[in-house]
């Protein structure tokens, strides 16, 4: 669904795209509610040692399915109708975006005076091709007259000879090596090369044809560098396509194939003396992920999409600008510098389980050279025009990412969710300052403040709120009356709030459609059952205060 919805970003601009991007869009964040549900259940019932206890569980199923509606069943039910919808309109066959200038067109002159380390493979290339060695009488053969090719033996289809592996390991380099052998016979295009005329058909029936009546003359040799993956779509057809008039030819013909296969992730992981990795990315690579490569200090690939960083090591350098996800997970790093960051495109920030990262801000006061870096242009800025979507998770000794949470760093957020970071100060009135955000999620963060003149944005569609620090000085009304747009309001554990007024559900809440308020010790009133009537799921439960309702309460 990831990958899905960044294809259907790039086709914005369509506007049936642009109609259901959205609803892709909440489809996702109720499947990643839906595990976030699940997965603190599951924390759960480790924390309180109950592992062969499955009440928790059933309690998260009962939650989630009511009579006939069984929410798992209706976001598979609307991801699979959005994305056959998009498929219709071609996105899932989408060809990726890439910039021609790191694949410049190659010809058959060497761009590299001398090669090394491929002598055993060039004379294999050599033997396969059937190349005669020099001093071998091969040029007298090669002056024999044009009439005696026609008795020269032949074979049904050209062979044709791969050389295969990712970018920048030497094919073309090697195809360019060959060429120089007997440079005559190498150096025009295939029909000039065998009819000695221009061709002047301009339809590719025509060309065939021609190509089809001068295959059979003399033998060839035919380079196709850098065919990409999908020269072998619509399985196979256009490639057999090609190669139609290449039939009949003379025994000793050759077509000679430099191709990138379809590699979509490379993971470079346990590499203990890999310093510095450069990687030219191919149209079909989606995403590298590095771990643990200790003395890894550079990482350069500018048009790769996603990056999972797990890395103990600091002056971290990374030239990778075309990101739209990054996921730094296990690191080391005490902070993030943002002013080091140059990341224009990324959609996704993802940062987990960096147990010693204490902050992430503009600038270090004082440098220590700890920090993981992204290559910027001059005068570029730290900020993250496009981010949409944050995610900072069990990060234990976090501080303050107070640099981080403007509308200047974060113009276009969507979405924020903080959970498990035990030392973390926000400053909660800043979230008022995002007109774009849909989703609020905070859990398990006990050392913040809610603050009385706290207000939230109207856009805001879901909002979590469990175990969150102290609510004594909130207000519920100043927090919630500007909520128009709410769907979903989850309360758990919410120490120090006391009430919320009964008229905000059928007033400034018209539009909240599911309830959940659980174990909030302090909680006295919310307005009694008729206030909250007609909310379609309601659940209220272990709130021992709360007498106006019913406890267990279920719908």
């Amino acid at each position: 669904m990831y990958n899905l919805i960044d294809q259907a970003e790039w086709k914005s601009h369509v506007p049936c795209v642009e109609q259901l991007l959205p609803n892709l869009k909440d489809a996702l964040y109720d499947a990643e509610d839906l595990l976030d549900e699940f997965r603190w259940y599951e924390l759960k019932v480790e924390i309180e040692g109950n592992a062969t206890q499955l009440s928790p569980f059933i309690d998260l199923f009962h939650g989630e399915t009511h009579g006939s509606f069984n929410k798992v069943a209706d976001i598979q039910k609307r991801q699979s109708n959005l994305s056959s919808q998009l498929e219709k309109m071609g996105l899932h066959g989408a060809t990726p975006r890439f910039d021609k200038s790191l694949r410049p067109v190659t010809t058959s002159f060497r761009t590299e005076p001398k090669i090394f380390g491929r002598e055993k493979e060039l004379e294999e290339v050599i033997r396969l091709l059937g190349v005669p060695t020099y001093g071998s009488g091969s040029s007298s053969k090669r002056k024999r007259s044009s009439n005696a090719t026609n008795n020269e033996p032949r074979v049904p289809f050209v062979p044709v000879l791969p050389i295969v592996g990712i970018g920048g390991v030497g094919k073309t380099t090697l195809a360019q090596e060959i060429t120089t052998l007997e440079r005559e016979r190498f150096t025009k295009v295939l029909i000039k090369s065998l009819s000695g005329k221009e061709a002047t058909a301009d339809n590719l029936d025509d060309l065939q044809q021609i190509l089809a009546g001068e295959v059979g003359k003399k033998r060839f040799l035919l380079i196709l560098d850098d065919i990409w993956p999908n020269a072998l779509n619509d399985d196979g057809r256009c490639w057999r396509k090609f190669c139609g008039p290449l039939t009949n030819v003379q025994q000793g013909s050759v077509l000679l194939v430099t191709y990138v296969p379809a590699i979509r992730k490379i993971v470079i992981a346990d590499c203990a003396s890999v310093k510095s990795v450069q990687i030219e990315c191919p149209p079909s690579l989606e995403e590298i992920s590095v771990r643990r490569c200790p003395k890894m200090t550079h990482l350069s690939s500018p048009s790769v999409k996603k990056l999972v960083l797990e890395f103990q090591i600091f002056g971290f350098s990374i030239d990778c600008s075309s990101l739209t996800f990054l996921h730094l997970n296990f690191s080391q790093l005490p902070s993030i510098e943002l002013e080091k960051w140059n990341l224009p495109v990324l959609q996704w920030l993802h940062i987990s389980f960096c147990e010693c990262l204490a902050f992430v801000r503009e600038s270090e006061h004082i440098s220590t050279g700890l920090s993981l870096g992204f290559a910027r242009a001059e005068r570029s800025t730290a900020k993250f025009p496009l981010l949409t979507h944050l995610t900072i998770e069990s990060c234990r000794k976090l501080e303050s990412i107070d640099d981080l949470l403007t509308h200047e760093c974060l113009p276009a957020i969507e979405s924020i969710t903080i959970e498990f970071c035990d030392f973390l100060y926000l400053p909660t009135e800043r979230f008022e300052s995002f007109p774009f955000l849909k989703k609020l999620r905070i859990k398990g963060c006990p050392r913040l403040y809610w603050q009385s003149a706290m207000v939230l944005p109207p856009s805001l569609q879901r909002l979590y709120l469990c175990s969150c620090g102290d609510f004594s000085a909130w207000s519920p009304r100043c927090c919630l009356e500007n909520l128009t747009s709410l769907e979903l309001l989850w309360m758990e554990s919410c120490q120090g709030i006391v009430s919320i007024p009964g008229d905000l559900w059928s007033s400034n809440l018209e539009s909240l459609r599911e309830l959940w308020i659980q174990d909030c010790p302090d909680l006295v009133s919310i307005g009694g059952p008729e206030a909250i009537a007609n909310i379609n799921r309601l659940r209220i439960q272990d709130c021992p205060k709360m007498m106006e309702i019913e406890q267990p309460r279920w719908k």
